[in-house]
């Protein structure tokens, strides 16, 4: 099977999830290895991936700050 390289970013995300079917997988590495465009478009989502997968979610608010504020708020709202 032949695909364009439209076909081939529309299938990005399937590929690297393994949800292609066997033709299409045939397709998709056939393109992969006469397209350097899309050769280079595929490295480059692999390597975002990569990455926003290393990045590592930091808190913003301390746990005793977030410790102190839950005790506060269970105790219910103060009046005027």
């Amino acid at each position: 099977m032949i695909i364009t390289c439209r076909q081939l970013v529309e299938a990005v995300t399937d590929a690297r999830e393994g949800a292609l079917s066997v033709l299409d997988q045939l397709g998709y590495r056939a393109h992969l290895a006469r397209c350097a465009g899309c050769r280079a478009y595929v490295q480059q989502m692999d390597e975002t991936v990569t990455l926003l997968h290393d990045v590592r979610t930091e808190e913003c608010v301390p746990d005793d700050f977030k410790a102190a504020l839950l005790a506060r708020l269970s105790k219910g709202t103060p009046k005027p």
